[in-house]
C-alpha cells in the first residue's frame, strides 16, 4: 500500500479502508477486500521488475500498461464512472479517456452505483 501513489490522498485511503472493512467477514483484512487495481498493480509491477526474461522495453511497456489500467480503475471508481469528471482530474480529454477505457477493456457500467 505504501507503493501506491494515492492521488486522492487521505480521503482516498480512508475510503479504501472503509470499503475493505465493510466487505471483510473475518477478523483480518485480506487482499481480496481491497480494490483490484491496488493489489494487482503492485503484484504485476513486482513480477515485471524481477523478471529478467523480457527486454527493458517490454518490461517498461508492461509496467506502464499495469499502471494505466490501475490508475483508470481507481479514477473511475472514485468518480463512480463519470467520464467527464475523471478525464478532468486526469488532465486529459474525455475522448482520450474513452480510448484508454476501451484499450484496457474496462466497462464504465461496473463503476457506477
Amino acid at each position: 500500500m505504501q507503493a501506491y501513489d494515492w492521488p486522492g490522498n487521505l480521503r482516498e485511503l480512508e475510503n479504501v479502508l472503509e470499503r475493505a472493512i465493510i466487505l471483510e467477514t473475518g477478523d483480518l483484512l485480506k487482499p481480496e477486500r481491497f480494490p483490484p487495481m491496488l493489489v494487482s498493480c503492485l503484484k504485476e509491477g513486482a513480477n515485471v521488475v524481477t523478471e529478467a526474461e523480457h527486454s527493458l522495453a517490454e518490461s517498461r511497456h508492461k509496467i506502464i500498461q499495469s499502471f494505466e489500467r490501475a490508475y483508470l480503475t481507481n479514477l473511475l471508481t472514485k468518480h463512480k464512472g463519470k467520464v467527464n469528471v475523471s478525464a478532468q482530474e486526469a488532465g486529459i480529454s474525455t475522448r482520450q479517456l474513452s480510448r484508454l477505457v476501451a484499450k484496457y477493456d474496462l466497462d464504465i457500467k461496473t463503476f457506477k452505483g
